[in-house]
């Protein structure tokens, strides 16, 4: 298992290709160990490690990469209606990660599909178009150079944190605990995944801020 993410991970080739994004494959699969580790969810650990990998990225793109807004655009709307041409129109750097992305996605969808489970990755699917999307709105922001209040910055910053996408990917492996109305109820923003995403978000934001001080100071 751990070698079959190794491999996916050095696929990925980050620091050739991707090298606005963190090298963080390990420290990731440890982050899901903390998710579960029980023998039993192993198929549940590799896919989620995955997809947060993914994740990471995705968020390097949007705060660490020099892509500019219509780049990013093109990126969004090729997540949005995942699109398998998409990867004509983006500029190279982003098509080898969004090509990475579809091709994940859809090995995590054959292997469901044996299991009679492949709707569990529209689930997926659908919560990394969300993620994307509010991505989006943040670098919009950003490069306007809008302060935008808490009323209007919380139900995104929400969704940014990453919580819910994570929620929703971490049933999508764990056989048949998780069902169809596991996903239902993790979508619909049960108080304990919106107050995970207030958490997440908040304790993100504070520690940023304490970054950007200390670097503006030195």
């Amino acid at each position: 298992m751990q070698i079959n993410v190794t491999r996916w991970w050095k696929d990925l080739d980050v620091a050739g290709k991707l090298p606005f994004a963190r090298d963080r494959g390990v420290e990731l699969f440890f982050w899901i160990l903390g998710v579960y580790y029980e023998p039993q969810y192993f198929p549940a650990i590799r896919i989620l490690t995955k997809l947060i990998s993914l994740i990471s990225i995705n968020d390097d793109l949007y705060d660490a990469s020099n892509a500019t807004i219509e780049e990013l655009v093109l990126y969004h709307d090729a997540i949005q209606r995942w699109d398998v041409s998409a990867p004509d129109q983006l500029p190279d750097y982003i098509k080898h990660f969004y090509q990475k992305i579809l091709d994940t996605y859809n090995m995590i969808e054959d292997e469901m599909a044996k299991q009679g489970r492949s709707y569990r990755v529209e689930y997926a699917k659908s919560a990394l178009k969300d993620m994307v999307r509010v991505y989006l709105i943040e670098a919009k922001w950003y490069h306007q150079g809008y302060v935008p209040t808490m009323e209007e910055y919380m139900p995104v910053g929400k969704l940014s944190a990453g919580l819910r996408s994570l929620a929703t990917a971490s049933l999508v492996g764990m056989g048949e605990v998780a069902t169809k109305e596991a996903f239902d109820w993790v979508i619909s923003d049960p108080l304990i995944v919106e107050a995970s995403g207030v958490i997440g978000r908040l304790m993100d934001d504070v520690v940023s801020h304490a970054v950007r001080s200390i670097e503006d100071i030195t």
